[in-house]
């Protein structure tokens, strides 16, 4: 019997059946950490510490949304920014391109473009598959912020795969017209 037959509920005996990928992510809890932090979107400041404890996560994707709410409430309150910068800076070398993304990005938005830019620029010309294309939107999103790193960007082969390459390619262009 087939797998993908258990799966779907047809025959198989039970020893034969394999996880399937959704059951082990929703066994994990990472789903509902995920979204009892994007439950805080809109009333930023109502999470700040959900997202403090949250950077500390072991799954990846609760660690990007942490970082992206503070971003949020930092945006709207320099103090809650400055009390996140250094649990935010912490996560500059997390294994995930994704979260450094996000928070290169932060850093960038709490007033540390230089720790922020080198994150993002590490993460956009490196091997880090669909993180890079987190970066460059980041880049994107901060606009003239990401200028002083344009010479280093247009050196660089930039992302192999072609939506991150594209997304480089569009905030190269758009930081040369200025």
């Amino acid at each position: 019997s087939s797998t993908l037959g258990a799966r779907a509920g047809g025959a198989g005996p039970a020893d034969d059946r394999k996880v399937f990928w959704r059951e082990q992510v929703d066994a994990s809890g990472m789903l509902d950490r995920c979204r009892d932090l994007k439950a805080y979107d809109g009333r930023w400041s109502d999470g700040i510490e959900a997202y403090l404890k949250a950077l500390a996560d072991k799954d990846a994707p609760v660690r990007y949304w942490a970082v992206v709410g503070l971003d949020q409430v930092g945006k709207a309150d320099p103090a809650i920014a400055a009390r996140a910068i250094q649990a935010v800076m912490a996560l500059k070398t997390d294994p995930a391109a994704s979260v450094r993304a996000a928070v290169g990005e932060a850093l960038c938005d709490f007033g540390k473009c230089d720790d922020g830019l080198a994150v993002l620029l590490e993460v956009v010309t490196g091997k880090t598959g669909m993180g890079a294309g987190y970066a460059a939107w980041a880049l994107w999103r901060l606009g003239e912020k990401a200028r002083p790193i344009l010479p280093q960007l247009e050196k660089s082969p930039g992302p192999s795969t072609r939506y991150p390459k594209d997304a480089l390619k569009r905030v190269i262009q758009r930081l040369k017209k200025g």
